[in-house]
């Protein structure tokens, strides 16, 4: 009998990252437990667009921490009316809480909501969301979210969203990603829920994605419907 991991031919990251066509407008979705070198492949993305805004949501983020001292990001706690292309282009909006009671979070929602319309609104924009469960639930952005996830691609903005398990998030964040990544998960739930991707075949997909290799990382381009096994980079 076939094992599953031998139907998808494997690629060297650095190879994989040369042959990656990712359009401006594409939406990536990467879906994977921590430690496992997610949000470090979402930074190395993020290095192939020059305007990008990084959307913190929590008190402490080290993979922001990376993309403002060696990425050359610039730090906002709310995003200004216009950032001038070329210059400032690379932004993070990190409004910092310590504590997130009712009223906090009503004010964190408001600035990530003003930031996405923004975004959205200006086009051509990447937009980076590390925590998609706290966005789109506990900050009730569900609706705000896959509006880009559908709309994204007329005005050229691209949503990259990382979450640890994919029954946890919108439907959108994968049925409309042209991109997804997806580590190992044996849980029978979340395997089922990848059989929402559209253009794949979804039974190759949920067979691997519980035998992968903790650093192992699924790619599946739901517009071509090709998988390449590759190894996330290392972990920042």
């Amino acid at each position: 009998m076939t094992d599953p991991l031998d139907l998808v031919p494997r690629v060297a990251w650095a190879e994989f990252r040369r042959r990656l066509a990712w359009r401006q407008g594409e939406h990536v979705t990467l879906l994977g437990p921590t430690g496992t070198g997610k949000t470090t492949l979402a930074t190395q993305l993020l290095d192939m667009r020059r305007f990008v805004v990084a959307i913190g949501t929590k008190p402490q983020d080290d993979t922001l921490r990376y993309l403002r001292r060696h990425a050359g990001f610039k730090l906002y706690k709310e995003l200004p009316v216009s950032i001038p292309k070329g210059e400032d282009a690379r932004a993070i909006v990190w409004p910092k809480m310590r504590t997130l009671d009712r009223a906090r979070k009503r004010q964190l929602a408001g600035v990530v909501r003003q930031t996405l319309d923004r975004a959205y609104t200006a086009g051509g924009w990447t937009i980076f969301v590390d925590e998609l469960y706290f966005a789109a639930r506990t900050l009730r952005l569900a609706d705000e979210l896959s509006d880009i996830w559908s709309q994204g691609r007329s005005n050229f903005v691209s949503l990259i969203g990382c979450s640890q398990r994919p029954r946890n998030i919108p439907l959108d964040a994968y049925s409309a990603a042209s991109h997804v990544f997806l580590w190992r998960n044996s849980d029978r739930y979340d395997v089922k829920r990848l059989s929402e991707l559209n253009g794949v075949n979804t039974d190759i997909i949920r067979a691997i994605v519980p035998k992968l290799a903790r650093h192992d990382v699924l790619y599946v381009s739901t517009r071509t419907g090709a998988m390449v096994i590759t190894v996330a980079p290392k972990v920042i």
